[in-house]
């Protein structure tokens, strides 16, 4: 699946089954991705802006130039993922639940 959208605000996408999906040059503004599936995605030049990723599946995904800022990844299942010159300066925040 690919993605032709170019942005998205405070979209649900809690246990939707993304595998595969491949973005390119897309905006996720306050998305929620709870439970989602993200495993072997592909996102280049894509920007998830203060999205949470709660209990997300990314294994096998790669980002390319991509901005995460202020999103919160709580739980993910990440290994392997591959991260290539993406911003995550501001705001990222990787935690456990208790």
């Amino acid at each position: 699946m690919t993605s032709s959208v170019s942005r998205m605000w405070t979209v649900t996408f809690s246990d939707a089954d993304l595998a595969k999906i491949v973005t390119q040059s897309c905006t996720f503004t306050n998305c929620d991705f709870t439970g989602a599936e993200l495993d072997a995605s592909r996102h280049a030049v894509t920007a998830f802006l203060g999205c949470t990723f709660d209990k997300v599946g990314w294994r096998g995904s790669a980002l390319t130039g991509c901005k995460l800022t202020g999103s919160v990844f709580i739980d993910c299942r990440c290994m392997p993922w591959t991260v290539r010159d993406c911003d995550l300066s501001i705001g990222v925040v990787w935690r456990r639940s208790a």
